[in-house]
Parts: structure tokens; C-alpha cells; sequence
């Protein structure tokens, strides 16, 4: 079986990406992206997991327009 691609990046390589994702403001795209997936029917997920991304998108664009 596959190991996730979080478990096969370091720690480092990891916060690396993440800074790259919020810095160039992809991290919000990707979860818009992913929101509008869900929307759409596209991808199937649970209702909790939907609330929390809109949850987490509502703050990342609140704290990225500061």
C-alpha cells in the first residue's frame, strides 16, 4: 500500500510546502477548488468534513486580506 504524501515528506518538507501554499495564496484556491468539487457532486465527502473546509476557508481569507 501507498504511503500518504505526508508521511513520506519530512517535517521540514512539509512545513516548507506549506509556507510556499500560504504565502503564494494557493492553500485558499485549493480549498475554494476543493469546496466547489463538493458542491458540484464531484467528490463525495461527509458533512462534517465539508463545514470544517468552509470553516477553514472563511478564516484563511479573513486573515490573508489583513
Amino acid at each position: 500500500m501507498r504511503k500518504r504524501w505526508a508521511e513520506q515528506l519530512s517535517t521540514d518538507e512539509q512545513q516548507l510546502l506549506l509556507e510556499v501554499l500560504f504565502s503564494q495564496q494557493y492553500a485558499l484556491e485549493i480549498i475554494s477548488s476543493e469546496l466547489a468539487d463538493m458542491e458540484s457532486g464531484q467528490k463525495q465527502t461527509d458533512e462534517a468534513r465539508y463545514q470544517h473546509l468552509v470553516k477553514l476557508y472563511e478564516r484563511l481569507r479573513e486573515e490573508l486580506s489583513l
